[in-house]
């Protein structure tokens, strides 16, 4: 069975303060307005039903939880919404008179554009008159997508890089998860109800062998011959407990065949409740684990929970060729450093160095401090270690998102401890880190895990 890797935290983190539909600049956020060429979506067979344009949703993701904003349509179609800035935002309109999905009057697009993100905590971007396409539920802006990029602070690399990474914050498109005639998006606190989850896994190698703990003292892994060697994919709903008592459930992908682990082949439109539960506190959790060679599922995903149906419509996964060659994606790389250098083995140790690598059609490059910032979620990545695999004794450093690379002395001040004391974790050695987990979190709601394996003879 494959690990889950829970989700941390809560499903309401990351919830924006303020109320879901005040307009205007308050100076403390990313302001988005314009005006609808027509509030009236016309009938097609297409995503986007008949119905009327009432309310535009903000959507935006991280693992664990989701924030959203919403805003009534004025009568002249105009909108405007308060956007949290650094975060991307998918944005689109809904109308609230109608049932589950049939909600969705359109989303917004340009260019590469599945989500909006400001590159900066304030401002504002008028996006001029959108016009919703009934035929592809799209809404597209007259504005130019160039426009567009200067208005949110966008260099054209900084836009390529989340134009290529975005597709997967179109799962949140449906309004109305549950089928309950409400938006899931809870008002008073800015957080959506339900949550899909991506837990992506990759095995980090050298020279096509799985890297261990000894290739990462004193050294880094090669930029030349590390590959990182996709291995599953997490794919978790998580639900308020008070939501459904159910712990578990079934899941059926109605546009999709996949391979999984719990249940091997699952085909299309066929429920499966060979799943693994993720659930973490006050949520209820469960899911498959898609295999190395499986496409992961796009289109709709409906999750049983009990008696209570969730469905995510649009889902638009990583594809398999993708992420075999994961070119764009954001990976930390790490080094123990030994306080000598002379010392071979049982080492104490000086620092955990990093450096956030980007993934490249040729190799590896330094990522930019613009990138770390609109991508990761949170303060950074997590290393977390067990001291002599004993699951009882753990610690976890946090790798800083505000630089590229840098060095963290090793001392218990830096560190989360857990069964271990200040003075143990300062006299630790190179020998007794086994189960290394190294991982991070982004804002469209992926959890990347890099797999290295112990080195050999240790951890027994």
């Amino acid at each position: 069975m494959v690990a889950c890797g829970g989700s941390s935290g809560t499903a309401s983190s990351g919830g924006d303060s303020g109320t879901g539909g005040s307009g205007g600049t308050s100076g403390t956020a990313f302001t988005v307005s314009g005006t609808l060429s027509d509030t009236t979506v016309g009938t097609s067979l297409s995503k986007s039903v008949s119905g009327t344009a009432t309310h535009i949703m903000a959507v935006s993701p991280t693992v664990g939880g989701v924030s959203c904003k919403q805003a009534a349509v004025g009568s002249g179609g105009t909108f405007s919404l308060e956007l949290t800035g650094l975060n991307p935002w998918l944005l689109y309109f809904y109308d609230s008179s109608k049932i589950g999905s049939n909600m969705f009057m359109g989303r917004i697009f340009s260019s590469s554009w599945d989500a909006f993100t400001p590159a900066s905590t304030t401002g504002s971007a008028d996006l001029g008159t959108v016009t919703i396409d009934a035929d592809t539920g799209k809404a597209s802006s007259s504005s130019s997508h160039s426009d567009i990029m200067s208005a949110f602070g966008m260099t054209s690399a900084l836009s390529g890089f989340m134009g290529g990474l975005d597709d997967a914050i179109r799962r949140y498109s449906n309004p109305d998860t549950d089928g309950d005639g409400s938006a899931d998006c809870d008002t008073s606190s800015d957080t959506n109800k339900f949550v899909l989850d991506f837990h992506v896994r990759f095995d980090m190698k050298l020279n096509g062998t799985k890297a261990t703990i000894a290739n990462i003292i004193d050294s880094y892994l090669d930029d030349t011959t590390t590959t990182s060697s996709y291995n599953s994919t997490g794919i978790y709903v998580a639900y308020p407990t008070s939501f459904s008592s159910a712990t578990t459930g079934s899941v059926k992908f109605q546009d999709a065949a996949v391979t999984t682990s719990e249940g091997g082949s699952i085909a299309q439109n066929t429920a499966t409740s060979d799943v693994t539960q993720n659930s973490f506190s006050g949520y209820y959790g469960f899911g498959p684990n898609t295999t190395s060679t499986s496409e992961l599922p796009t289109g709709t995903i409906i999750f049983t929970a009990g008696s209570k149906t969730l469905t995510f419509s649009d889902v638009q996964a990583p594809s398999l060729a993708e992420l075999t060659a994961p070119t764009g994606r954001i990976f930390p790389f790490i080094k123990f450093v030994k306080s000598d250098s002379s010392c071979a083995t049982s080492c104490t140790i000086a620092s955990v160095d990093y450096k956030w690598m980007e993934k490249t059609a040729t190799g590896w490059t330094l990522a930019t401090t613009d990138e770390l910032a609109i991508l990761v979620a949170g303060d950074g990545a997590t290393i977390s270690i067990r001291v002599d695999n004993n699951s009882n004794t753990t610690f976890n450093i946090t790798i800083p998102k505000t630089s590229a690379s840098g060095s963290i002395t090793w001392t218990s001040s830096n560190a989360t401890l857990s069964g271990v004391t200040a003075s143990q974790f300062n006299a630790l050695t190179t020998t007794q880190l086994c189960h290394l987990g190294l991982s991070y979190d982004d804002k469209i709601g992926m959890r990347y895990f890099q797999n290295i394996d112990d080195a050999a003879g240790t951890c027994s």
